[in-house]
């Protein structure tokens, strides 16, 4: 697959990782119904959290500065500059 511009493979992997990040943190809900010993749910818990702060600040590394203020930013999804002024 080709990339158009100046993507490089390491965006795509950050984006991959932040996404694993996400999907790290969303396993987090399945805890209470897996049927794990007492022990077991807290270490797993720590395990998933650890995993997914790591994989999103290592995917935020390789993602970069440009295209976290180009398309990542969540300041740039509510306030546009330039859009709805009124004169």
């Amino acid at each position: 697959m080709r990339f158009v511009g100046r993507w490089r493979w390491g965006q795509t992997l950050g984006i991959l990782l932040i996404l694993l990040s996400f999907v790290l943190y969303g396993l987090l809900l399945s805890l209470p119904v897996l049927p794990l010993e007492g022990g077991m749910k807290p270490m797993l818990a720590l395990i998933l959290v650890g995993g997914g702060e790591a994989t999103f600040w290592i995917g935020g590394l390789f993602v970069g500065k440009e295209l976290y203020q180009r398309y990542l930013n969540p300041y740039r999804w509510v306030c546009r500059s330039g859009s709805n002024k009124s004169s």
